[in-house]
């Protein structure tokens, strides 16, 4: 279990599966290698640590703590992306591939569970995750694996790396869901994935002699405490438990905490490996009705092997913006339904962020389309949570700072969580000008 995860920032690494001092949760915040300062993403200080996609703050850790910087995984060395067009050639072959087609049981959540018809999902470019990826792998590089397995190759596809001798995916059975750019240009994937794997958070930096492990899923525990197993049994998922010794001393804390349902298609710490980020992907998300056309637009343009041309740039005076392609999608086609006798005012293009702390990822995205007016659509418990809720005001100071009209889709919890989640049980947002 790496306790640390080296980042392109020199001296700081990112704390995996060990809870942040600071805000008391695991995965994004930061620990400088010296012991005393962490970069916090949920907690705020009078000090920004960063302005990029996701946000952190510094603090200040009074008498320190060991990092041990040999329990480290690093991706400083994976590769950058391919340039957008030529990326988009190697994920339009993945998503054609006959090792990708869409299984029986990804095909009835789609549309028994998300409600999506048949004729959509085929336009949206849903595929699942190959059984036998190295197989895939072959299919869609064909003769430019030979060049990608050049050591003095610095760019590469996200998810794609040599294992071995062979090139294969890195990647857990579930559904590959498109990430598209403003021209329409497959710029990245996620995975919804079939099993949610639980995990445990400890306390390593103020205990770490101890350390815990699900060796059966979802909650099946061992724990290990100076290198020997020191208790196995189920856990009760999100409860904090104290690991206590004979002479009740507490050795530390752990908690199951649960995994996560959607992870990049990407491959850092592999060998020629490419990162998902930098940039990182933002979906724009239309009606199908409109998508087809648009995808048979850029199957002509890419035609040409001499063009380097992004075919047409989708524009629109007002757009909507959520969490998530596959909300987007969904959401994006019942808007245009729900909202049909003022389209044009309230905007039938949804951009979709990967969560919203990285909604300063949208702006110059904003500009080139020529936004002028922004609904907001992110869950309905984003202006309560505590840790998402400073993101929600900060967005909305800066959109409206930059001169956006802005509005906020509100609606009861009662109805849906999400956006998608509303419009499939039959309501309709409020839109509310802010």
């Amino acid at each position: 279990m790496m306790v640390y995860r080296q980042t392109k920032i020199k001296g700081w690494f990112e704390l995996q599966r060990t809870v942040c001092p600071v805000c008391g949760k695991s995965g994004g915040c930061m620990i400088h290698e010296s012991g005393n300062k962490i970069a916090c993403i949920r907690e705020r200080s009078e000090i920004q640590f960063g302005k990029g996609s996701c946000q952190s703050w510094l603090h200040q850790i009074k008498d320190g703590v060991k990092v041990d910087v040999g329990n480290t995984v690093s991706n400083t060395n994976s590769r950058k992306k391919f340039p957008v067009h030529l990326l988009h050639g190697f994920f339009s072959k993945l998503a054609k591939d006959s090792t990708t087609e869409l299984s029986h049981m990804h095909s009835q959540h789609l549309m028994n569970v998300r409600k999506l018809p048949e004729r959509t999902i085929i336009n949206r470019q849903y595929r699942s995750f190959p059984q036998h990826p190295m197989v895939t792998a072959k299919n869609v590089l064909g003769p430019f694996a030979d060049r990608l397995a050049d050591p003095k190759m610095t760019v590469g596809i996200p998810g794609f790396y040599m294992n071995q001798d062979s090139w294969t995916i890195n990647g857990q059975s579930g559904i590959l869901i498109p990430y598209r750019n403003e021209y329409n240009l497959i710029t990245g994937y996620q995975i919804r994935v079939d099993e949610v794997k639980n995990f445990v958070e400890t306390d390593q930096l103020k205990y770490p002699n101890l350390k815990a492990y699900v060796i059966k899923q979802p909650n099946y525990v061992n724990i290990v405490v100076n290198g020997k197993k020191f208790w196995e049994g189920v856990l009760e998922q999100g409860k904090m438990e104290k690991v206590v010794d004979e002479n009740g001393e507490i050795l530390g804390t752990v908690k199951l905490a649960r995994g996560q349902r959607y992870y990049w298609l990407s491959s850092p710490n592999k060998k020629y490996g490419t990162v998902a980020g930098d940039p990182i992907p933002i979906h724009v998300a239309i009606p199908s009705k409109q998508l087809e056309s648009w995808n048979k637009a850029v199957e002509a343009d890419l035609s040409n092997p001499d063009s380097d041309s992004h075919t047409t740039l989708r524009k629109s005076k007002a757009i909507w913006i959520t969490e998530g392609a596959l909300k987007a999608d969904i959401a994006i086609d019942h808007i245009a339904e729900a909202f049909s006798d003022i389209i044009e005012e309230v905007g039938d293009t949804m951009l979709a962020a990967p969560g919203i702390n990285s909604w300063r990822a949208l702006l110059p995205l904003l500009k080139t389309m020529g936004v002028k007016r922004i609904n907001i659509a992110f869950d309905m418990d984003a202006t309560v949570n505590e840790h998402v809720s400073p993101y929600f005001h900060d967005m909305v100071k800066e959109f409206k700072t930059l001169g956006f009209e802005v509005y906020v889709a509100a609606w009861s919890l009662n109805n849906g969580k999400g956006i998608d989640d509303l419009l499939l049980n039959g309501f309709t947002p409020q839109l509310r000008k802010l």
